[in-house]
């Protein structure tokens, strides 16, 4: 899955096997006036477990695991992740029933991550809000910039 702002762009690589949506890797870049201020390759030491597939109320995922960021970096990070719920959400794509999923990722480094996802069958992801805290300089200037919130929604279904 792809998600292209203005100042920010992530793309997803996501695998469903073994009853659970997993994530393989993850590229992200943040544009600042519109230069590539930061680009990172993020992977991790086996599928991320995301979440349990069907999906259930009142249960509770995690993940345990390493996070390697461009090839060299290691940190030891846990997914939580926990159901809250179904709502409709209209988008310029149009109407769709989604489920909504929390996801926590806390990492050894004290980072903390927050993601709330609504997703739609046979569709994927149409909503999605975050709260990221990538530290450092990074982290100042997503700040300053107001960037440290993200809000994505979809706008079109390309097959």
């Amino acid at each position: 899955q792809e998600f292209d702002g203005d100042d920010f762009k992530m793309v997803q690589e996501l695998k469903l096997a073994n009853d659970a949506m997993s994530i393989i890797r993850m590229d992200q870049e943040l544009n600042i006036l519109f230069i590539t201020a930061h680009s990172i390759n993020v992977t991790y030491s086996e599928p991320a477990k995301l979440v349990s597939i069907p999906v259930k109320e009142d249960v509770k995922s995690e993940w345990y695991g390493l996070e390697y960021v461009n090839d060299h970096h290691a940190d030891t990070i846990t997914i939580t992740s926990e159901y809250k719920g179904n709502k409709v959400i209209k988008t310029e794509a149009g109407e769709f029933d989604c489920i909504i999923l929390d996801y926590t990722i806390t990492k050894k480094s004290g980072r903390i991550n927050r993601y709330r996802e609504w997703r739609a069958p046979n569709v994927g992801l149409v909503q999605l809000t975050a709260i990221v805290d990538p530290g450092g300089f990074v982290g100042l200037m997503t700040k300053i910039l107001g960037i440290d919130e993200i809000y994505f929604r979809l706008k079109e279904i390309q097959s």
